[in-house]
């Protein structure tokens, strides 16, 4: 147990080394020497526990989805989309640096490779969207971009805000139902 928690120790301070680097030059000119130096660590040690600084981020997007999911499991059974969106936004919040740095590094396939199975399982518990992989594949584009641009905008709406204007537009995309027109006029 006690070797574990070292290990998890010594794999956090190289992911931070790494996006402490990351704010002071591009994550191309970053060497495995310089991170070790930075993470206080051997190159050996820095090869036992990482094969390359993709594979770092890779473990940063992990935890970051890891705690979306535990926010999501956090809701009550019965919550809906709304509530969904507004937990991904708030979680988007507070793993804010992280995400910028990896879209920064122009790795954000690590996020939506990611993100995408993480909406679609959530879409599996929300009736409206469990029509198949279209409807959770459109949310998690829009709920990343969405993100993405609100990052790029320096973050002035609240993560709130932000979520109930989200779900605002996405529901005022709905055609009404011509069958419903026609039943209420008649």
């Amino acid at each position: 147990m006690k070797h574990t928690q070292e290990n998890q120790i010594v794999r956090e301070c190289i992911a931070t080394a790494l996006l402490q680097l990351m704010r002071e030059k591009p994550f191309e000119a970053i060497t495995v020497t310089e991170l070790a130096r930075r993470a206080g660590v051997s190159r050996t040690t820095y090869y036992r526990n990482f094969t390359s600084k993709e594979d770092i981020l890779r473990a940063s997007v992990d935890q970051i989805m890891d705690a979306f999911t535990k926010a999501a499991e956090a809701l009550p059974p019965q919550a809906g989309v709304r509530e969904v969106v507004r937990c991904a936004f708030s979680c988007g919040q507070a793993h804010s640096g992280t995400m910028q740095a990896i879209r920064r590094a122009g790795l954000d396939h690590l996020l939506r490779e990611r993100f995408d199975a993480f909406i679609e399982e959530l879409c599996r518990h929300l009736p409206i969207l469990r029509s198949g992989a279209y409807p959770a594949r459109m949310l998690s584009g829009a709920l990343l971009s969405t993100l993405f641009y609100w990052y790029d905008t320096g973050m002035q709406e609240s993560s709130s805000a932000l979520a109930d204007l989200f779900f605002l537009c996405m529901s005022g995309l709905r055609e009404p139902d011509p069958a419903a027109q026609n039943t209420a006029g008649n």
